[in-house]
């Protein structure tokens, strides 16, 4: 187990129990140093793009035992396991279409990239502030499995922030004299009542973006942004089980408290499940698409940390 900063565990992380973290999930060997991530770990967008899912979680310190014990957010599951599947809601049944990676040309600072991956977590009450104004033409683009059904959008705005245009395009590798070009599906009014909106044909990509179409006068805030498929017979990709995670500290954002500098602090560390335990427990550690990766147990203690 190593954590970036380790001087921050104890009295630091003491002030600053009780705050969130972001705890993402790979399937691949975990890495012996910081110098073998193949992403920048201390960007959340480039982490999302390599990694299974996202869990949402915060930490508390305990004082009898100088220990950080991670736990889930009541409520809150985080971004699914990648793909296209089903999972049961307290509204039942639904299929999710979890994108492989997102993109996009909005300028968004450091501090702001934590939140920013709050909009693919279905969760209203946790949302993203633009905090700079997002030009025409600004757009955020998902990337889903190959040939994708893709049948409407979900969509929340808060109702201080909501943005007047916007539309949703997807790659269309038969346009352009076979070279590919971008197609209008649907243009969104967000100042309407609709969240939900059903495309009047499905799309058929692996390429979608929400693209702002005029200048908004103020800065943008999103709740979430995610696209569903009526496609019931799918089947699900066999993956990888998920063998370690990282920790991903929001204490950029807590500058009253900050003492960590200006960069998001990290641990990672070996995930097993209750069958196989490790340093970080999760309920299942197998890749099921579009479901919900669950954080059992996870518990360090400052001493036992390695710094780097």
């Amino acid at each position: 187990m190593i954590i970036e900063q380790s001087k921050s565990l104890g009295k630091t992380l003491k002030n600053l129990s009780k705050k969130q973290c972001k705890i993402f999930l790979f399937s691949s060997d975990i890495p012996a140093n910081k110098n073998l991530f193949t992403f920048d770990p201390t960007d959340p967008i480039s982490m999302y793009n390599e990694c299974s899912a996202v869990i949402e979680s915060e930490f508390l310190y305990n004082d009898d035992t100088s220990s950080i014990i991670f736990r889930g957010v009541p409520g809150d599951t985080g971004i699914h396991f990648k793909g296209h599947g089903s999972d049961i809601s307290r509204s039942g049944q639904i299929n999710n279409l979890v994108p492989l990676s997102v993109d996009t040309n909005i300028e968004i600072e450091q501090a702001k990239r934590f939140d920013f991956l709050n909009v693919f977590n279905h969760l209203p009450s946790n949302r993203w502030y633009s905090n700079t104004y997002i030009k025409e033409g600004d757009y955020i683009e998902f990337e889903f499995e190959s040939n994708s059904q893709i049948d409407g959008i979900d969509y929340r705005f808060p109702a201080t922030y909501n943005y007047g245009h916007f539309s949703v395009k997807y790659f269309d590798e038969a346009l352009n004299e076979g070279n590919g070009d971008w197609a209008t599906a649907l243009v969104v009014d967000s100042n309407e009542l609709k969240d939900r909106i059903e495309f009047a044909e499905p799309i058929n990509s692996s390429r979608v973006r929400v693209q702002f179409d005029v200048a908004p006068i103020s800065t943008v805030g999103i709740e979430s942004i995610y696209f569903f498929s009526n496609k019931t017979d799918f089947v699900n990709t066999p993956k990888n089980d998920v063998t370690w995670g990282l920790i991903l500290f929001d204490l950029v954002s807590h500058t009253s408290v900050n003492v960590l500098g200006t960069t998001f602090p990290f641990i990672w560390m070996n995930v097993g499940s209750a069958l196989s335990p490790s340093e970080m427990v999760l309920a299942k550690t197998n890749h099921q698409p579009a479901q919900a990766a669950r954080l059992v147990h996870c518990e360090i203690v400052a001493d036992e940390v390695e710094d780097v």
